[in-house]
Protein backbone atom coordinates (compact mmCIF):
# COMPACT_ATOMS: atom_id res chain seq x y z
CA UNK A 1 0.00 0.00 0.00
CA UNK A 2 1.04 3.14 -1.04
CA UNK A 3 1.51 6.14 1.69
CA UNK A 4 -1.78 7.71 3.02
CA UNK A 5 -1.48 11.14 4.99
CA UNK A 6 -4.19 12.19 6.89
CA UNK A 7 -3.69 15.87 4.49
CA UNK A 8 -5.21 13.52 1.19
CA UNK A 9 -8.37 12.76 3.37
CA UNK A 10 -9.48 15.63 3.14
CA UNK A 11 -12.98 15.56 3.03
CA UNK A 12 -14.72 13.78 5.83
CA UNK A 13 -18.00 12.72 7.59
CA UNK A 14 -19.01 11.80 10.79
CA UNK A 15 -22.39 9.92 12.10
CA UNK A 16 -23.44 10.38 15.45
CA UNK A 17 -25.95 8.78 17.36
CA UNK A 18 -28.99 10.27 18.09
CA UNK A 19 -31.56 9.25 20.80
CA UNK A 20 -30.61 6.10 21.30
CA UNK A 21 -30.67 4.94 17.72
CA UNK A 22 -28.07 2.71 16.47
CA UNK A 23 -25.23 4.48 13.80
CA UNK A 24 -24.97 3.01 10.16
CA UNK A 25 -24.58 4.30 6.76
CA UNK A 26 -23.90 3.01 3.31
CA UNK A 27 -21.45 4.50 1.03
CA UNK A 28 -21.56 4.33 -2.68
CA UNK A 29 -18.79 5.03 -5.29
CA UNK A 30 -19.92 6.62 -8.71
CA UNK A 31 -16.88 4.50 -10.16
CA UNK A 32 -15.78 1.28 -7.98
CA UNK A 33 -12.92 -0.86 -8.57
CA UNK A 34 -11.21 -3.65 -6.83
CA UNK A 35 -10.00 -2.96 -3.45
CA UNK A 36 -7.93 -3.71 -0.43
CA UNK A 37 -8.88 -3.20 3.19
CA UNK A 38 -6.56 -2.74 5.45
CA UNK A 39 -7.75 -3.34 8.96
CA UNK A 40 -6.54 -1.77 11.79
CA UNK A 41 -8.75 -2.39 14.60
CA UNK A 42 -11.87 -5.09 14.81
CA UNK A 43 -12.64 -5.34 18.41
CA UNK A 44 -16.41 -5.73 19.55
CA UNK A 45 -16.65 -1.91 20.57
CA UNK A 46 -14.21 -0.21 18.13
CA UNK A 47 -13.97 -1.03 13.57
CA UNK A 48 -10.82 1.25 12.40
CA UNK A 49 -9.81 0.11 8.57
CA UNK A 50 -8.97 1.64 5.39
CA UNK A 51 -10.23 0.51 1.72
CA UNK A 52 -7.73 1.48 -0.81
CA UNK A 53 -9.70 0.85 -4.79
CA UNK A 54 -7.19 0.33 -7.50
CA UNK A 55 -8.37 3.58 -8.93
CA UNK A 56 -6.78 5.38 -6.21
CA UNK A 57 -9.81 6.32 -4.09
CA UNK A 58 -8.88 5.70 -0.38
CA UNK A 59 -11.30 5.25 2.08
CA UNK A 60 -10.97 5.93 6.19
CA UNK A 61 -13.66 3.94 8.31
CA UNK A 62 -13.74 4.56 12.09
CA UNK A 63 -16.74 2.94 13.82
CA UNK A 64 -17.57 2.80 17.89
CA UNK A 65 -21.15 2.20 19.13
CA UNK A 66 -22.13 5.95 19.23
CA UNK A 67 -19.99 7.62 16.28
CA UNK A 68 -19.30 6.52 12.56
CA UNK A 69 -16.53 8.56 10.88
CA UNK A 70 -15.58 8.54 7.29
CA UNK A 71 -12.59 10.26 5.55
CA UNK A 72 -11.75 10.41 2.21
CA UNK A 73 -9.75 11.80 -0.72
CA UNK A 74 -12.71 12.64 -2.92
CA UNK A 75 -15.49 14.19 -1.76
CA UNK A 76 -18.99 12.96 -0.47
CA UNK A 77 -22.32 13.99 -2.38
CA UNK A 78 -25.60 13.53 -0.46
CA UNK A 79 -28.08 12.36 -3.06
CA UNK A 80 -32.06 12.22 -2.58
CA UNK A 81 -31.91 8.22 -2.28
CA UNK A 82 -30.35 7.74 1.36
CA UNK A 83 -26.84 7.29 0.61
CA UNK A 84 -24.05 8.66 0.98
CA UNK A 85 -22.21 9.04 -2.26
CA UNK A 86 -18.26 8.95 -3.00
CA UNK A 87 -17.89 11.26 -6.57
CA UNK A 88 -14.31 9.49 -7.62
CA UNK A 89 -14.06 11.50 -10.73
Amino acid sequence: MGKISEESLKYSRELTKVDGADVSATIKIAHPSDCTNYVIDNASEHVEKVTVYDNGLAIYFNQTPSKITFKSNYPFVDKEDGNIWIMNE
